[in-house]
């Protein structure tokens, strides 16, 4: 009795044990318990690598179906926690520490196996062997002396390039908590003058591991570069995509309106240059080799501090943002591609508020009929997930569930129109202030169906909200924003409209495949307005308004007849337009003579007009 009881003792306590080693890995990611007492992991005399416990790959030579079954999921599912939670800490390294390492270091400790990882803008390396404590004591010591000796360059710190301040020595400890102090050297395009550029207070960083790793900073100048406030961004930016500064300089020779004002840019060093080399070599194409540039623009005002209060004035942002949006595909043949509430800001000119469209990284160049003009570099889908566009997420689940043969689908501008939809709805949720801990609630529920759920389940609800007006309706607004619904309202029947038309289109496509019809009929793919018969109207009617006049016998008066009748053909087209859809009620408006008298102004008319109305441009444009 008494051998039986010591038995039982003896058996708890090494419960108690195998229960705390179970939970030590929450503490650190970069260590694994052994697990000993647990049937669900292998026991420390087991064959399986630690590589085969990170994989999910299992030995599944002994013990019954069932138990093998319950070893392989648990183990698969713990392997994949571990590398998370080690990928968490390098993400918390790159994104807390305001841009100052390139790079960070890790390892994941087994039993007596290690594994080294390296993480970095373009992902991550790992060793592809695991180190023995105990049987390659003496390499595991050579590691670790040649990490203690190492400068902070061989911990992840930024090259020279971005100098610390030169009164102060290095911090003792590492890495420093921003760049604050460090200053650069960059050139005036105009004048080729160069001017030392001292950073200040870190404004942004992006909470991102693998990516641009966006981070800003308040700048000071040794020389007056503008009369305004400037910032300098930093980026890693994949090396094939056009640098921001030249689409931002094809825009404004285009005549495009609401973009930042940029001063000075350089180009810093790639990754190809660094750590990346050592394991890659020449292969560039194992990985997305990226480029750190700077640049410096104009500090803008973010969204928040506008619409805390100025909550009424979220129309007027989507008004702008359309028209900018508009000119950009059909001006520049540029397409933005990432509408997000960092993305877009605003000032004070004259005292009227002007939004800015800012953050060009994952902008691409179009051809006349949308099709980008460079096969697509970036190995994941461009947007910011919160306010991408249906179509697109449903796309990237096909991705991952389906082969690399899977064709994507191509960013269009009506993806943009969406994500500003999104944008104006993220706005209310997320800035506006509420007392109500209800509707609070409720707002912040919504906001996670965009952001923590699978591709497809983010992509069906955001589906449902654009074309059902009963999904618009059971919105939780502010309180004092439900007089905005309505105006939502107004983009339901906006994408609807368009989600109709594009299903029409594509079964067209199907049935012409299956009966072999070669005929083919025009759409306009990028806003999904071109076969829409209210457009069609409208363009009759601003002919009928303004016929083109015969031209007479001489070739002079045929060219004035030109010069005169086209210009006169587009203004008659756009009071049509005004006399039917009313535009935004913050927008100041000419008057125009002989203007018909309106109606009542709903914020229902003002989305049919705004949203319709920048639409409406591209076919016009193209009857042009």
């Amino acid at each position: 009795m008494e051998s039986r009881k010591s038995r039982n003792r003896s058996k708890r306590s090494a419960a108690k044990r195998a229960t705390k080693r179970h939970t030590a890995h929450a503490f650190k990611a970069s260590q694994v318990p052994a697990h000993k007492g647990s049937s669900r992991l292998p026991s420390v005399s087991s064959k399986r690598s630690f590589d085969d416990i990170l994989e999910g790959e299992f030995d599944q030579s002994q013990g019954s179906s069932k138990k093998r079954k319950s070893d392989s999921l648990g183990s698969e599912r713990i392997g994949k926690g571990v590398r998370l939670l080690a990928a968490g800490n390098a993400l918390e390294l790159a994104s807390c520490t305001y841009g100052t390492r390139v790079f960070s270091l890790g390892s994941i400790v087994r039993d007596d196996k290690m594994s080294f990882w390296y993480y970095d803008a373009s992902g991550y390396v790992r060793t592809a062997e695991s180190l023995s404590l105990m049987e390659d004591f003496e390499k595991f010591a050579a590691i670790m002396v040649a990490f203690a000796c190492g400068h902070p360059k061989h911990w992840g710190a930024l090259p020279d390039i971005i100098s610390p301040p030169t009164s102060t020595p290095y911090p003792s400890s590492f890495p420093p908590p921003s760049l604050k102090g460090h200053s650069i050297q960059m050139t005036l395009p105009d004048t080729k003058e160069r001017v030392k550029v001292t950073l200040g207070k870190p404004i942004f960083t992006q909470y991102e591991l693998v990516g641009r790793r966006t981070f800003l900073y308040q700048i000071k100048t040794n020389t007056v570069v503008a009369q305004t406030p400037l910032v300098i961004k930093f980026s890693y930016q994949v090396v094939t995509r056009k640098r921001e500064q030249d689409l931002v300089e094809v825009a404004r020779k285009a005549g495009v309106k609401h973009i930042p004002k940029v001063h000075m840019w350089r180009d810093l060093w790639k990754l190809s240059e660094g750590a990346r080399a050592i394991f890659h070599g020449d292969n560039k194409d194992a990985y997305e080799d990226r480029m750190l540039r700077a640049l410096v623009y104009t500090r803008y005002l973010p969204l928040k501090a506008l619409f805390r209060t100025a909550w009424h004035l979220i129309p007027h942002m989507a008004d702008q943002i359309l028209d900018c949006l508009h000119d950009l595909r059909y001006k520049a043949n540029i397409l933005h591609q990432d509408i997000s509430n960092n993305n877009i800001m605003f000032e004070i000119q004259d005292g009227a508020v002007n939004f800015v469209l800012i953050d060009f990284d994952m902008a691409t160049t179009v051809d006349s009929s949308g099709e980008p003009l460079a096969t697509p570099s970036a190995k994941h889908g461009t947007g910011t997930l919160p306010f991408m566009a249906y179509e697109l997420l449903h796309d990237m689940a096909q991705l991952e569930s389906t082969s690399s043969e899977h064709q994507r689908i191509v960013h269009r501008l009506r993806h943009d129109f969406e994500s500003l939809l999104y944008l104006c709805l993220y706005c209310l949720f997320t800035m506006v202030e509420v007392e109500d801990a209800k509707i609070k609630a409720d707002m912040a529920k919504q906001l996670r169906e965009w952001e923590d759920q699978a591709y497809n389940s983010i992509a069906s609800a955001k589906l449902y909200l654009c074309t059902d007006a009963q999904g618009m309706g059971q919105l939780a607004l502010p309180t004092p924003c439900e007089i905005l619904r309505p105006w939502f309202y107004g983009w339901v029947k906006v994408f609807q409209r368009a989600h109709s038309a594009m299903t029409s289109y594509k079964n067209q496509i199907e049935w012409a495949q299956w009966y072999k019809d070669e005929s083919s009929s025009s759409f306009d793919i990028d806003t999904l307005q071109g076969q829409d018969r209210h457009v069609q109207e409208r363009s009759a009617v601003s002919e009928k308004a303004n016929p083109t006049r015969k031209p007479r016998n001489t070739t002079k008066r045929v060219e004035v007849a030109k010069k005169k009748t086209v210009p006169k053909t587009v203004v008659a087209s756009k009071k049509t337009t005004t006399a039917k859809l009313v535009v935004s009620p913050v927008r100041k408006q000419i008057q125009k003579q002989a203007e018909p008298k309106r109606g009542v102004r709903t914020l229902a008319a003002t989305t049919r007009s705004m949203a319709t109305r920048s639409m409406q441009k591209g076919a016009l444009a193209k009857a042009k």
